[in-house]
């Protein structure tokens, strides 16, 4: 009796063990039929590689662009982004009426944007500068490219800003709702005045030839309001990505 129990806890042990096998390899072959069956092999190539340096002269002309700064921990690397933007005026625009004097109280820029990367609380500020030149219809323009070419030396800033990407200063149920992501700058005054009094302007013999100006995004461009370099001069952590901008 105790060798036949013997023998049974040996028989058990050894039905454990191969009940405990892990090999999977054959785990559905037996219902695949032979001819789908697939054979796998490995095999070795040889591969190269290079690093080509691009130097920032990427082709930067784009709908979207970013700004602000961010630097990388593992590297260093300093990734910085502002911009130069150039603003469409719908055809033959038209003030809806007459506006004299001092009259553009509120003369303001909106940087919209759908995304940003990093930290939502970093503090972050900006410069806008109005460009003295205008950028060249058709020409290429790359990432490496001076703004600070397209106005005057020691020029003046327009307006500072100092903003969050998320405004906490909102109501939850604004944020959660439709509300769009937007920085908004206040320019001076004299920026929308000079639009009336463009759009006002006569020649000689009193003719008007202000709303020429407004004709188009090229008259406007050339006449009125060349554009505007935004600088990213602090906030080391938080990229913007910009996909609309207002006057």
């Amino acid at each position: 009796m105790k060798r036949l129990s013997c023998f049974l806890s040996i028989t058990a042990i050894l039905l454990v063990f191969i009940g405990c096998d892990d090999t999977t390899g054959n785990i559905g072959n037996s219902i695949v039929p032979e001819k789908d069956i697939i054979i796998a092999q490995t095999d070795t190539c040889n591969a190269t590689s290079r690093t080509i340096m691009a130097n920032d002269s990427i082709l930067a002309n784009s709908n979207e662009v970013y700004l602000g700064q961010y630097t990388d921990k593992e590297s260093g690397t300093v990734f910085n982004s502002g911009f130069i933007t150039q603003f469409a005026c719908s055809e033959d625009f038209i003030f809806p009426e007459k506006v004299i004097g001092d009259s553009a109280k509120y003369t303001t820029l909106r940087l919209y944007f759908n995304e940003y990367f990093g930290d939502s609380l970093n503090a972050m500020k900006c410069e806008i500068y109005e460009l003295d030149y205008t950028l060249v219809e058709g020409k290429p323009y790359y990432t490496n490219i001076t703004p600070e070419e397209f106005y005057e030396e020691g020029k003046e800033p327009l307006a500072t800003k100092t903003f969050n990407a998320v405004d906490y200063t909102q109501h939850d149920t604004i944020l959660n709702g439709d509300y769009t992501r937007h920085i908004e700058i206040t320019l001076p005054n004299r920026v929308g005045n000079r639009f009336i009094d463009k759009f006002y302007e006569t020649d000689s013999k009193g003719d008007s030839i202000g709303r020429t100006y407004f004709a188009n995004s090229e008259a406007f461009i050339n006449n009125v309001f060349k554009g505007i370099h935004v600088k990213c001069t602090q906030g080391d952590g938080t990229i913007l990505n910009i996909y609309r901008i207002n006057l």
